[in-house]
C-alpha cells in the first residue's frame, strides 16, 4: 500500500497543476463524464507558463484511517508518513522547463493508471476526482481541490484506497508549493 501512496503523491502536484491550465473550462469537451488523456493535453498547452526559480514543497498528512489495522502498526505507519512530509522538499524549474510549461507534465500523466471523472477548473481553482488503478487491481478514488497562482499552490488532496478484503483506507495531504527565488 505504501508504494501506490507514495506514487499518487508524487504525480498530485503533476495533476493538479494540469488541472488548472484550463483557467475556467470545463475540460470534458464531450460531456460524457470522462476527461481523455487529449482533453488534459490541450489544457496542458493553454496553461499560463510557471515562473523560473527554486520552490519549496510543504507536504502536511490530514487523515490517515486504515480499517482493520492494528492500532500499533496504524501509529507507526502514520507517524512515518508524517515525518516523511514533515521535511520541505526544494526544487528547481529551470527556464526550459518553464518554456515547456505543462505540456511534459501532462504526457507522463498519460502513463499513470487513473481516469477523471471531473475536472473542473474555474479562475485558479480546481475540483476534481478521479480513480487509479493499483498494480495488485486495488483501485483508489482521488479528489483534488485547491488554487494555484503563478508561484505558489495550494491543493488538498484525498484518497480513498482500495485494500484486499473490501475494506478501504483514508488518505488526507495538504500540500503546499511557493516559489522561494532563484534556482541555488
Amino acid at each position: 500500500m505504501r508504494g501506490n501512496i507514495m506514487r499518487y503523491y508524487k504525480v498530485f502536484p503533476i495533476a493538479a497543476a494540469i488541472a488548472l491550465a484550463a483557467c475556467g473550462n470545463s475540460n470534458d469537451a464531450a460531456a460524457d463524464g470522462q476527461v481523455t488523456a487529449d482533453e488534459v493535453e490541450a489544457a496542458a498547452s493553454e496553461m499560463v507558463k510557471p515562473q523560473p526559480g527554486q520552490y519549496s514543497l510543504k507536504v502536511e498528512l490530514t487523515d490517515f484511517d486504515v480499517p482493520n489495522m492494528p492500532d500499533a502498526m496504524k501509529t507507526q505507519m502514520r507517524t512515518a508518513m508524517e515525518q516523511g512530509f514533515a521535511q520541505t522538499n526544494s526544487y528547481c524549474v529551470t527556464a526550459e522547463q518553464a518554456e515547456k510549461g505543462a505540456r511534459g507534465m501532462a504526457e507522463q500523466m498519460n502513463d499513470l493508471p487513473c481516469e477523471y471523472s471531473r475536472f473542473d477548473v474555474n479562475g485558479g481553482k480546481l475540483d476534481a476526482e478521479g480513480t487509479c488503478k493499483g498494480a495488485d487491481g486495488t483501485e483508489g478514488k482521488v479528489t483534488l481541490s485547491g488554487e494555484t497562482k503563478a508561484t505558489s499552490s495550494t491543493m488538498t488532496v484525498n484518497m480513498e484506497q482500495g485494500l484486499p478484503g473490501g475494506t478501504k483506507a483514508n488518505i488526507g495531504m495538504k500540500m503546499t508549493s511557493e516559489r522561494t527565488g532563484e534556482c541555488v
